[in-house]
């Protein structure tokens, strides 16, 4: 923890919410983190920058130090310039020897949109790139980082907006296309943490929810989806009527849910200040 506390706090350690993992891990098999940490790893497995602690909680060592042949993985890396130029330079070295042996290799990139910096224009003009999604900052949030000590507040909304970019082996996006349906569901996934009425004025697409599909996990090529009516047939009217009203009462109720825990979250900010006035006196 005094490590981790030393390189700047909970912003160094912010991460994908659980939804947006599970998109990622749905729609491109992703299955390890390249920059983690005990605080805040989804998976099992993660690189993570003091191996001699970590290894015990699953780490795999520093990302620079980890040269994978094939497989699916997500980078959040310390929003700095010289370390995501770093990052970029290392995936290249590794997704040029995947694309000689013919192996799927994929990497799904969180950044800033820091459209100045060298490392976010690598990212954005190497040969690699298959897409490139960009996320508002009003429309998405993060995991706090320093969750272990501020556990009243688990999420903290973005402070700029974010790039997410696919840089895949050709093997790999066949294997793991990017498509609308996937990126639908990614959007609402980072947005599924803010309040009814913040997705309402971002106007939010809803998070969708596919059938559970193995062989998308275990490799087999899939069918590629390019829209929501393609994945789910329409419905029959009658079904289609008592579906919609079921969902309208659904949003109500999760719209009153989110009005009560935001009315909480004022009055426990409320006795907390007049706490510390009371103090300071």
């Amino acid at each position: 923890l005094v490590r981790y506390e030393a390189l700047a706090g909970g912003g160094y350690q912010a991460a994908l919410n659980g939804e947006s993992f599970a998109a990622l891990q749905r729609h491109w098999a992703v299955e390890m983190e390249c920059f983690a940490s005990p605080l805040n790893s989804r998976f099992e497995r993660f690189c993570s920058a003091f191996p001699d602690t970590d290894v015990w909680f699953g780490s795999c060592g520093s990302f620079f130090d980890f040269h994978p042949t094939n497989g699916s993985f997500e980078a959040n890396p310390p929003f700095v310039p010289s370390v995501v130029s770093a990052m970029t330079g290392h995936m290249e070295g590794l997704l040029d020897a995947a694309t000689d042996r013919g192996d799927s290799l994929s990497f799904v990139i969180v950044i800033p949109t820091w459209a100045h910096t060298d490392g976010w224009k690598a990212l954005n003009e190497g040969r690699f790139l298959r897409h490139h999604l960009v996320l508002r900052q009003q429309e998405h949030s993060y995991c706090e980082g320093a969750q272990h000590k501020r556990w009243k507040q688990a999420h903290r909304m973005s402070s700029c907006d974010t790039s997410v970019f696919w840089w895949q082996t050709d093997a790999a996006a066949e294997q793991w296309p990017v498509t609308s349906m996937g990126l639908h569901d990614l959007r609402a996934a980072f947005a599924s943490t803010l309040s009814a009425d913040q997705r309402a004025r971002c106007r939010l697409p809803t998070p969708v929810v596919e059938p559970k599909d193995a062989a998308r996990l275990t490799g087999t090529k899939r069918a590629k989806v390019t829209s929501a009516e393609d994945a789910h047939p329409p419905l029959k009217k009658g079904k289609k009527e008592k579906t919609e009203s079921r969902d309208r009462r659904k949003r109500k109720v999760t719209k009153e849910a989110d009005e009560r825990n935001v009315s909480k979250e004022r009055r426990a900010l409320r006795k907390q200040r007049k706490e510390e006035k009371r103090a300071k006196r």
